[in-house]
């Protein structure tokens, strides 16, 4: 889970919803024809506490396709970093997935997730087979496959509060680029939320304006406490935050 800050200072929760922690680990869905709900038990705890400690809003976010999915069967992406780790026979599985997941959990668990965000970092070429840490590359066209899959099965499952939130890119420059310049029209239609990620770039007036010209709300979804904080095995940034961060 991660703890983001707004600029109205609300207190945000993500859940993962796609393959977490290991590069092979199966989440909910550990093959096309079975379903495990039991998975990440520690996880839904978590965000059961956050919502009873008063989280208002919640977002679902998928770091990479279940690894069976993929073309190198390696959640941590393809071999060549730069090419998409979903082939396009599977987006509508994919799709499918994530929207069955944020069902589930407001059908079973009255757990109603505000955003989904199916991306991380997507146009990144760092995503490889092997790596320790989960991820897949899915560039701008596939990505506009899958916000059109996920629209149409959300419509389906009465998930009609909930929005999408993208394109959750490494940096302010390529969010402003990916939705100024490669987004078409049709694609920001169903879009809810620009979610950038803030480990570079200094375009947050540029962003600012971008959202309030297309009407849609704006969040920093990962931000950076600078180099020697941003680490994922030390717990320094993550306490770095009551320095930085509004919690009311």
């Amino acid at each position: 889970f991660f703890f983001n800050d707004t600029a109205t200072t609300e207190i945000y929760t993500q859940a993962f919803v796609g393959s977490v922690r290991c590069v092979q680990e199966t989440g909910f869905m550990p093959s096309s024809t079975i379903w495990n709900w039991n998975a990440d038990t520690g996880q839904r705890e978590i965000l059961a506490q956050a919502i009873k400690a008063g989280v208002k809003y919640k977002e679902a976010f998928s770091n990479s396709p279940p690894y069976w999915m993929t073309i190198s069967k390696c959640a941590s992406g393809h071999k060549d970093g730069r090419l998409n780790n979903l082939p396009d026979a599977n987006i509508n599985l994919f799709s499918n997935y994530l929207i069955e997941v944020c069902s589930h959990f407001k059908e079973h668990w009255g757990i109603t997730f505000d955003s989904l965000d199916p991306f991380n970092e997507p146009v990144s070429d760092w995503w490889k087979a092997g790596n320790t840490q989960e991820g897949c590359r899915i560039d701008v066209p596939q990505q506009k496959k899958i916000l059109t899959s996920l629209q149409e099965l959300k419509a389906k499952k009465k998930l009609d509060s909930m929005i999408f939130s993208v394109p959750d890119t490494n940096s302010l420059g390529e969010t402003l680029t990916v939705w100024n310049k490669e987004y078409d029209e049709e694609t920001k239609a169903k879009v809810g939320r620009i979610n950038p990620h803030s480990y570079s770039g200094q375009e947050r007036y540029d962003l600012e304006a971008a959202a309030r010209e297309g009407n849609k709300k704006l969040w920093m979804s990962e931000y950076c406490c600078g180099d020697e904080l941003h680490s994922h095995s030390s717990i320094r940034a993550f306490s770095y935050t009551h320095l930085t961060l509004p919690t009311k």
